[in-house]
């Protein structure tokens, strides 16, 4: 997304929008049949953001949400395990990271399939009032990656794993 001179547009995401988009990604996890019921909770969270004078969630609702997106698709946890970590709550240096990603692993132990959702990432990692610059993306950029590698070495041998991050 970036702007006819190359550099990032602005973009306000809000949690709606990372919820509308976690409904997307897991409906394409899920496979064509699941097209026809995103669509029907994208209403749904459209209408909740036209009713909600704040674009952001208290933490406690965000992960309801989260959980419900995720059972609406899966309504079994045999079907599919999740764990969420919502990083606008926990520090974001590679050491706390690579903690709160092994604590959420092991929820997801023993479970064929799992997922793994990572919320807020880009924004816990910009100080309020701060421009996003070259280093930050690629700290982000960094971050992303030790999440996946942090995710793969922890996964139980055969676990059909996906990350998502919204």
């Amino acid at each position: 997304m970036g702007n006819s001179k190359g550099r990032a547009s602005k973009r306000n995401t809000d949690d709606y929008t990372r919820l509308t988009n976690l409904n997307n990604l897991v409906s394409l996890l899920e496979g064509a049949t699941a097209c026809n019921n995103a669509s029907q909770l994208n209403v749904a969270l459209e209408f909740l953001r036209a009713n909600d004078p704040e674009p952001e969630m208290t933490r406690i609702s965000f992960e309801h949400c989260v959980s419900q997106v995720v059972h609406f698709h899966f309504p079994s946890e045999e079907e599919c395990k999740h764990a969420h970590w919502d990083a606008r709550e926990e520090e974001t240096d590679p050491l706390w990271i690579r903690s709160s990603i092994q604590k959420r692993m092991t929820v997801l132990k023993g479970h064929s399939k799992a997922l793994l959702i990572v919320s807020n990432l880009r924004q816990a990692m910009k100080p309020a009032g701060r421009r996003w610059t070259r280093r930050r993306e690629a700290a982000y950029r960094e971050s992303i990656q030790s999440i996946e590698e942090i995710a793969a070495s922890n996964a139980t041998p055969g676990q059909k794993l996906s990350i998502l991050f919204i």
